[in-house]
């Protein structure tokens, strides 16, 4: 699957300070996994809004 990146984030993301980008980078990675396989990282704080039958 191909992720794109809006205009805003990049905008916001160059003006971060190293560990911060570092930080974002590690839950976009996350996040992804998410999309990807299912895999839910504690660290997103991530809920199921309702049940899933």
């Amino acid at each position: 699957m191909k992720y794109e990146y809006k205009p805003s984030f990049d905008k916001t993301f160059k003006k971060m300070e190293s560990i911060r980008k570092e930080k974002a980078l590690i839950a976009v990675s996350q996040l992804i996994d998410f999309f990807e396989m299912g895999v839910k990282s504690k660290g997103l704080g991530l809920k199921h809004l309702r049940e899933i039958y």
